[in-house]
Parts: structure tokens; sequence; C-alpha cells
């Protein structure tokens, strides 16, 4: 069964943007993804959405997909020739060779023409007046594109976890600090090779789960703390959860709601850097007050005014 195109695969236009075909590919790897989705072909759904995301996201795959798709001899010869006219039309359209680049998606241009000319001609003719090829050349296997799902505080943290693919359990090493959609590589675990060629690689896409508590940006940690409006006026000690544990923090008298309070280096460490826990405040107004409360408020009001 011929493959479907990508772009149809990822549900997005030939001219999408690189954002358009990651928000695609993201929605579509989290909807059929095996831990996710049981129906009976999510996983060679998964497989297809990934290989298409594989080829879509490199803008030089990309560029030689969106060449092979359409015919070789696309273009008119700036001479004017019709190469196609040389073999009683059999090529369809004209072509040009402005350069070595127009035949980026097919390789090695006597190759190419090799392999056109033994057609007609046989395995014994070459192009460019070189020698007849005996031994094809050796071509390294096709990347498998694998999208993993990863906790918060795993993806913060660093963990060792393992994944299936084509039957073989292979480890990864998330490091600590990576971030959504970041790819790790792991050599030489893809497609095999052929004529000899090495294997191809895995690339893992990580998709990182949101956390109910804590927020991210770059290495920085952000959680929000209630507090009441005594608690903001007089000043208070809470409890704050951060990635490593539990701490105390010292809520100085008189903080306004959104100020930033730092827990310095208790966020993301990451190489040799290491980031900061700030906590935000948010000083919340009662809805319902018991009449000591209304009491209270009434007196403040009045000193104030």
């Amino acid at each position: 069964m011929a493959k479907r195109n990508y772009y149809d695969v990822l549900g997005v236009s030939k001219t999408a943007t690189a954002d358009e075909i990651k928000s695609a590919f993201r929605k579509l790897s989290k909807k059929y993804h095996p831990d996710v989705n049981k129906a009976a072909d999510a996983n060679d759904k998964f497989k297809e959405i990934n290989e298409a995301y594989d080829t879509l996201s490199d803008p030089k795959k990309r560029e030689q997909y969106d060449y092979t798709q359409e015919s070789p001899f696309g273009r008119r010869s700036s001479a004017g020739s019709d190469f196609g006219g040389g073999f009683g039309g059999g090529f369809g359209r004209s072509t040009t060779f402005d350069d070595a680049d127009d035949f980026g998606g097919f390789g090695n241009m006597d190759d190419m023409m090799g392999d056109i000319f033994s057609q007609f001609f046989g395995n014994n003719a070459s192009f460019g007046g070189g020698n007849a090829r005996t031994q094809p050349r050796p071509k390294k296997g096709r990347d498998y594109a694998y999208t993993l799902v990863i906790d918060f505080l795993d993806a913060a943290l660093g963990k060792k976890t393992t994944i299936a693919i084509n039957g073989k359990q292979l480890q990864v090493s998330i490091p600590a600090g990576i971030e959504d959609g970041q790819k790790i590589r792991l050599a030489n675990q893809g497609y095999e090779g052929t004529n000899g060629g090495a294997r191809g690689d895995v690339m893992i896409t990580c998709s990182i789960r949101p956390h109910a508590t804590f927020r991210r940006e770059g290495l920085d940690i952000y959680t929000d703390a209630p507090l009441t409006f005594s608690q903001a006026a007089l000043g208070t000690k809470i409890k704050v959860k951060t990635l490593t544990g539990e701490v105390t923090l010292n809520v100085p008298a008189g903080v306004q709601s959104g100020a930033k309070l730092r827990l310095k280096q208790k966020g993301i460490a990451k190489k040799q850097e290491i980031g900061d826990h700030y906590v935000v405040i948010q000083v919340k107004t009662p809805d319902k007050l018991s009449a000591k409360q209304r009491e209270l408020f009434e007196q403040l009001a009045q000193l104030e005014g």
C-alpha cells in the first residue's frame, strides 16, 4: 500500500509553517499515543504521524520530500531544449539543469542519470563518460521517529527509562532540564541501511506533561502562594514545595499581591547552571465574612479613613 502524503497525515497544507506543523504533530501524537489510545490501528497511526513529522520538521528533509513528490523533470531547459523529447517524450515535462542542487532529492547527478540511461541502454551504460557502476553505494537507513511523554518532574530532574522499538528494549537517559519538543538521538538504532550502509537513528521527541503546581520558564520554577489579608499585612511563614522538597519561606509584612519571592537555586539544575524558584503571592479577598470579621473590617476602615 502506498504511503499517505505526509501533509495529509498531519492534516496541514503544503504551505504550513514550522509552528503549524509542530502544533499538529503534538495534537495527533498525544491522541494516538499507544499509552492513551487503545484502538487497534492507533500504533500504526502513531508511527505514521512520527514519520511524517520527522521529515516535515527538518527543513532539508522537507525540501527534499517536496521535490520528490513532483516529477523530477519539471522545468524547461535554459537552452530551450526538451530533455523528454530525446526519448520520445517519455518523461512528460521539460527540465532545466541550472545546478546540481536541482537534484538534491535524488543523490549524485551521475548516479541518477546513470540509472535512467541503464533503463534504456542496459546495465553497462554510464552517464558523463564514467565507468559503468558495478556495486550500488551503501546508504544509511532511515531514522525512526518516536514521541516520549514525560512527567514534569522527570523532565526537570532527569531520569532513565526504556522504550520499545521494533521489538527491542532501548534505554533512554532523559537529561535534567530537557524542554518540551527537544529531541534525544539514539544512534544506530533506526531502520537498517542498504548495501552495507549504517543503520539510521532513533529520534525521540519529548512531550512534557504539565504539572498541577509548578510552572517553568527556562531553568526557573514558579508556584503560587495564596495569603489572607492579615497574613499579607502582618507577614507570616509558609511552607513551599520545591523540586527537591519542602522549605519554609518568610513572607515580609506588607507584601502585595503579585509579588515574587525568590528561593535561590531551588529551580532546575542543568549542566553548570541552576535556576531559582519564585513564589508568586496571591492575596485573596474573602467572599464571606462572619459577624466578627465584618466588625473588625469596619473598624479597620474607620482607622484608614
